[in-house]
């Protein structure tokens, strides 16, 4: 996917129970106005909770279902880790 041509998604700095519905709903707003090509921009994300995690995958699979692409970019070393430990690393694609 061209990210330049991607609609960008910014999760705050902690994606956890508080924030992350918050992120699922802008995804499924994001679907819902025909975008299909959506990049989260993880510069300034330096938490990741299992609520953050559910609302990742089941956002992939929906984009996914809806014929698009879900890319998560930038994400730290830290983040990175925790996508990996969890197996998460293999559903998502990162960049």
């Amino acid at each position: 996917m061209a990210l330049d041509t991607a609609h960008v998604l910014t999760p705050p700095p902690e994606l956890d129970i508080s924030s992350a519905p918050y992120l699922g709903a802008a995804i499924l707003d994001s679907l819902l106005r025909g975008e299909r090509k959506l990049v989260l921009d993880f510069a300034g994300v330096q938490l990741v909770d299992s609520a953050g995690i559910g609302v990742l995958l089941s956002a992939e699979r929906r984009v996914r279902s809806a014929g698009g692409e879900l890319v998560v970019a930038n994400v730290s070393d830290h983040v990175r880790d925790v996508f990996e430990l969890t197996g998460v690393a293999r559903s998502l694609t990162l960049a």
